[in-house]
């Protein structure tokens, strides 16, 4: 109850300011196409190289915008992401390919929720790995850290040697 009596607080102050005008996007009316078209164009001139730019432009139209351009932006999850990079590696895409547009929606969600268009970014929480065979790396056993840290300890002594050396002279 708390909670709900802040955000009352905070949306009657949004709402008594007559500069404050409800953007499409927290309307939940923008899709995932319009906002990534706009962010594109108002981001990308200001901030990325020509190349880059087009890049991104190219990306978002034909390798995001035709699986989950329809979505509202406030409706996408992190398993329709998932899916698309799915469909996209289903295609025959590359692995570099699927990373580039992981990329850009990462960075371009990111800055809808920054601007408050979005709650979460749902590009942080999808499950989708690359890399090889898709999996992390295996911890280190217990002999090899053993081992690790017998070496690191005699080039400490060492290290230490020679600083203490450099002091007395």
């Amino acid at each position: 109850k708390k909670e709900a009596l802040a955000h009352e607080a905070e949306m009657r102050v949004k709402l008594s300011n007559p500069g404050f005008e409800p953007i499409k996007a927290a309307e939940a009316k923008q899709t995932v196409q319009e906002y990534l078209e706009e962010w594109v164009e108002v981001h990308g001139k200001a901030n990325l190289r020509p190349s880059t730019f087009a890049g991104y432009k190219c990306h978002i139209k034909n390798h995001i915008v035709p699986y989950i351009g329809n979505v509202p932006l406030k409706k996408l999850t992190p398993a329709m992401i998932d899916n698309m990079l799915k469909q996209l590696a289903d295609k025959g895409l590359s692995t570099s390919t699927c990373r580039y547009a992981q990329r850009i929606w990462s960075v371009a969600f990111e800055a809808a929720r920054k601007y408050r268009y979005i709650e979460t970014n749902p590009a942080h929480d999808i499950l989708t790995k690359f890399g090889k065979d898709a999996k992390t790396s295996d911890p280190y056993t217990v002999e090899q850290m053993q081992r690790l840290n017998a070496v690191s300890s005699m080039y400490f002594q060492k290290f230490s040697t020679i600083l203490s050396s450099w002091q007395t002279e």
